[in-house]
C-alpha cells in the first residue's frame, strides 16, 4: 500500500517597514534601507502629536495677505505689544491685524524706500533695526527713521586748548558726520581751532558754561580750516580744570555714511551688533560699541581673508562670533573673532581679532546658514555642512550633514537663494519652492565618513497659484512656533496645524517603500495576499490608499481605506468612521506573482485628506530562481 506523503505548507516570508527614518534620495531605489524612503514628498514627522512614531501628512497653509509686490521680510517686535512689519517691494507695511487676514489697502505705510532685497533684523534695547544693502533704520513701535538721524555725536577731542592739542577721546561715528571737540577756555583767545578741517555746510553750535550760542550771531566758522571765532573770547570755567566749551560740528568722510546702510548680515554678540556684507568692502565685518547699535567707530573693523571674496554669514558660536565666506581656491574660508582686552591710550578696551579657521567649501548664501539648536552649519555647493566643536579655539572640522538629499538639494537652480530657519527641532532649507527638513531628532552615523548626519523630509509645491501659474515662496519666518513664508508674487502664508490644504489647494503626499528583493535578488517571489497590513495614524478626515509596483507591472491601484477618528471639527459623513483609537489597521490584498522586486506607495491624493502611517507588513512565498536573459 502506498505511503501518502506528509503535506508541509509554505511558510511565507514576512517583511515589516517601521521605524521609519526619513528619504534617501542618494541611490537607487533597491539600495535604499527599509526604513527610509526613496520617494517621499509633503511628510513628516510631528513630535507634538505622536513623539514622532509616524511619519504623517504636512500642515498646510493658508494665505493671510496678498500684497502688490514680493516679500522680502516679515519682522517682529514685541515691548508692550506685539508689532509685525512686512517688507514688500519698496514698502515697509504695518500688519496690524495679524495673525488674521488683512487688505493691502488697510495696512499702514511706515517707510517707502526699501530696497527690493531680503532684509534682515534684530530687537536691541526695545527698538528694531533693519538692514537691507541700501538702508540702515530702525522701528520704536510708533515710528521708522533712518539711524543717521538720531545716531550717537561722539566726543572726539578733550580737555583741548583754543590753539588745539588735548587729549583723544571718542572714535568718529561712521552713522552720521557731527563730531564734539571739548575746550578749556581761558577768557582771553577768541579763536578755537578744531581738530578737523574741511568742515561740511552743515550748522556749528557751541555752548559756552552750557548756555548755547548760535553760529553767525555769537561766532563765526572759517569751514576749510577748521577755526572758530568767538565775538567775546570765552571765559575761563568755574572750577579750574574743567571744560567748558564745547562746539559740535559736521564733517562727512567718504564712504562713512554707508558702511553699516550696505550691509545685509548683522548678528548680536558680546553686546555689541556685528555687521557685514556691504559689497564695497566685501571682506569687512564692522561692529558697534558697546550696547548701542546707534555708534560704529570709524575704527572697530576687521578684514578677513581676500578682500576679493565675500562674508556670507555671521554667527554667534560659543565665546567667539564665527564668519564663513564664499568658496575660494587659495584662502582660508571660515574666521572667528574671540573679545580680548586690550590697552589704547592708557584706556582698556574690547577688541575683536581675526583668527584664521578652517579652508575648504564655503557658505553659498547670505540666507544660508543658521545656529541650529547648538549646531552651526550653513550652506554649501556640496550640501550642508556643519563645525563640529563648540570652543573654536580647538582644532576644529567641518561635518557634511546632508548625504540623503544631495542629490536633490545640490542641483537646485540657484541655490545661492537658499533660506534657512528653525521650526520644531528642523532646519528648514527653502529653495525654489521646495523645502528640505533636517530633523536634529534622528540621526545616523554615515559608514563611509564615520560622520554624524541628519534624517531629512522633503516637501514641494510651497508657494501660491494664480490662474494655473505657480509662484515659489523666497523666505521663511519663525515665530513664537509658527512658520510663516513670502512669496515672489506677494503672498504672506501661515502653515496651520490640523489644516490639510494648501490654500484651498490638494496636497499630495505619500510614503513610498524601497524596491524590495526580500533579501533573495536570485528567487522569484509572489505575494501572499492575505499577509498584507499597515498600521495607521487615526486623523480628522484621514484616507490612505495603496498602489503597489514590481520589476514586471508600473504603479497598480490596490485600495483606499479611510482611518479618520471621530472629530466635530471640519465634520461630514462621508467617509465617516466611529474610531476612537490613536491607530487603525489598513489591511490590503496585493496579488503579484513571478517578481524580483515591489515596491509600495502608500499615499492621498483628495482635498483635506491626510494619512500618517506607523509601519507596514508584506508576507511572500520564496519561488523558482530568476531565469538568465540573454540580450542580443
Amino acid at each position: 500500500m502506498a505511503t501518502i506523503p506528509s503535506f508541509t505548507p509554505k511558510t511565507p516570508k514576512v517583511r515589516v517597514y517601521n521605524n521609519f527614518a526619513g528619504v534617501d534620495f542618494t541611490s537607487d531605489s533597491s539600495q535604499v534601507q527599509l526604513n527610509r524612503s526613496p520617494n517621499c514628498v509633503n511628510m513628516y514627522k510631528d513630535y507634538k502629536s505622536s513623539l514622532g512614531q509616524a511619519i504623517e501628512t504636512r500642515p498646510g497653509f493658508i494665505n493671510l495677505l496678498e500684497l502688490s509686490s514680493e516679500i522680502f521680510g516679515i519682522h517682529f517686535i514685541k515691548t508692550d505689544s506685539l508689532k509685525v512689519i512686512v517688507h514688500t517691494g519698496t514698502k515697509l507695511l504695518l500688519w496690524s491685524n495679524y495673525p488674521s487676514e488683512q487688505e493691502e489697502s488697510s495696512m499702514t505705510e511706515l517707510y517707502s524706500s526699501m530696497a527690493e532685497r531680503k532684509s534682515v533684523s534684530f530687537v536691541y534695547n526695545n527698538k528694531m533695526y533693519i538692514n537691507d544693502g541700501t538702508n540702515y533704520i530702525y522701528y520704536d513701535g510708533t515710528t521708522i527713521k533712518a539711524v543717521s538721524e538720531d545716531a550717537f555725536i561722539p566726543t572726539t577731542t578733550i580737555a583741548r586748548a583754543p590753539s588745539g592739542g588735548g587729549t583723544l577721546y571718542q572714535p568718529v561715528n561712521v552713522l552720521q558726520p557731527k563730531r564734539k571737540n571739548s575746550f578749556l577756555g581761558n577768557g582771553t583767545d577768541k579763536n578755537y581751532t578744531l581738530d578737523s578741517s574741511g568742515l561740511d555746510s552743515t550748522t556749528v553750535t557751541a555752548t559756552i558754561n552750557g548756555v548755547d550760542k548760535t553760529e553767525g550771531t555769537d561766532f563765526t566758522v572759517n569751514r576749510s580750516t577748521g577755526v572758530v571765532t568767538f565775538n567775546t573770547a570765552p571765559a575761563a570755567p568755574g572750577t579750574a580744570g574743567q571744560d567748558n566749551v564745547v562746539i559740535t560740528f559736521a564733517k562727512t568722510v567718504s564712504d562713512y555714511g554707508t558702511r553699516i546702510s550696505k550691509c545685509i548680515l548683522s548678528c548680536i554678540f558680546d553686546n555689541r551688533v556685528f555687521f557685514s556684507g556691504n559689497s564695497d568692502f566685501p571682506n569687512a565685518l564692522f561692529h558697534s560699541m558697546l550696547n548701542d547699535p546707534t555708534y560704529i567707530s570709524d575704527t572697530a573693523y576687521y578684514q578677513d581673508g581676500s578682500d576679493n571674496v565675500s562674508i556670507t554669514s555671521l554667527m554667534r558660536v560659543g565665546d567667539s562670533i564665527l564668519v564663513i565666506k564664499k568658496d575660494d581656491q587659495q584662502d582660508s574660508v571660515v574666521y572667528y573673532h574671540t573679545p580680548q582686552e586690550t590697552k589704547i591710550n592708557d584706556e582698556t578696551e574690547t577688541v575683536y581679532p581675526t583668527k584664521q579657521g578652517l579652508a575648504g567649501v564655503g557658505c553659498i548664501s547670505f540666507w544660508g546658514s543658521k545656529n541650529f539648536l547648538d549646531e552651526p552649519v550653513f550652506m554649501s555647493r556640496l550640501g550642508l555642512k556643519s563645525f563640529t566643536k563648540l570652543n573654536l579655539g580647538y582644532e576644529r572640522s567641518i561635518e557634511h550633514k546632508s548625504t540623503m538629499v544631495d542629490s536633490k538639494l545640490v542641483n537646485e537652480a540657484d541655490l545661492e537663494n537658499v533660506h534657512l530657519e528653525q521650526w520644531r527641532g528642523y532646519l528648514l532649507c527653502l529653495i525654489n519652492g521646495h523645502i528640505y527638513l533636517a530633523d536634529n531628532r534622528q540621526k545616523f552615523v554615515n559608514r563611509g565618513t564615520q560622520q554624524q548626519e541628519y534624517e531629512w523630509y522633503y516637501w514641494d509645491n510651497i508657494g501660491d497659484v494664480v490662474d494655473n501659474v505657480f509662484h515659489k515662496a523666497t523666505l521663511l519666518k519663525e515665530y513664537d512656533d509658527n512658520l510663516f513664508f513670502g512669496t515672489e508674487n506677494g503672498v504672506v502664508a501661515q502653515f496651520i496645524e490640523n489644516r490639510y490644504n494648501d490654500n484651498g489647494r490638494v496636497i499630495y503626499c505619500q510614503w513610498q517603500t524601497p524596491d524590495d528583493s526580500f533579501t533573495s535578488e536570485n528567487h522569484l517571489k509572489t505575494t501572499n495576499k492575505r499577509g498584507g497590513i499597515a498600521n495607521l495614524k487615526t486623523l480628522p478626515n484621514s484616507v490612505c490608499k495603496l498602489k503597489v509596483k514590481t520589476d514586471k507591472i508600473d504603479e497598480t491601484y490596490v485600495t483606499r481605506y479611510v482611518s479618520s477618528g471621530f472629530s466635530f471639527e471640519d465634520f461630514s459623513f462621508i467617509d465617516f468612521a466611529f474610531t476612537t483609537s490613536s491607530k487603525s489597521f489598513m489591511k490590503y490584498k496585493i496579488k503579484q506573482k513571478k517578481w524580483s522586486q515591489i515596491s509600495m506607495t502608500f499615499y492621498s491624493d483628495e482635498l483635506d485628506k491626510p494619512f500618517g502611517i506607523f509601519s507596514s507588513t508584506l508576507e511572500a512565498f520564496i519561488g523558482g530562481y530568476v531565469k538568465s536573459v540573454n540580450y542580443l
